[in-house]
């Protein structure tokens, strides 16, 4: 039941992603996204966690409260190009609509102090 939930709810965030890129005219590549879960070293500066290729938009979330806070940005590793950082304090999903173009990583930065914690990052 946990799983139907799950792909409900990963139903439910993909329709929205989709609304949004076809209100705002975007490429019909954005709707297909790749997806992992990240586990990152407290206080250890910016991990990895996924590359994608032209993005169109990107979503990221701390799977529990014990990753709070956290940092996150997009770099391209080309030129160096750097969007964001952003900070979030909570487990809510955060979905920002960017055209990007290249090979794109998202990077999580866990700013809690502890070990390590988990972070959902799909980008499409």
């Amino acid at each position: 039941m946990s799983t139907s939930n799950s792909t409900r709810g990963s139903a439910i965030r993909l329709a929205a992603v989709a609304a949004i890129c076809g209100a705002a005219g975007m490429a019909a590549h954005a709707l297909a996204a790749s997806s992992t879960n990240c586990s990152v070293s407290a206080s250890a500066s910016y991990a990895n966690c996924l590359s994608f290729t032209s993005p169109d938009y990107e979503q990221v979330r701390a799977l529990s409260s014990g990753g709070l806070p956290y940092r996150f940005q997009l770099r391209r590793p080309t030129d160096g190009a750097t969007w964001g950082w952003w900070q979030f304090s909570d487990t809510s999903s955060h979905i920002m609509v960017l055209h990007l173009s290249g090979s794109i990583r998202a990077q999580v930065d866990n700013r809690a102090s502890g070990g390590s914690a988990s972070y959902y990052v799909e980008m499409g």
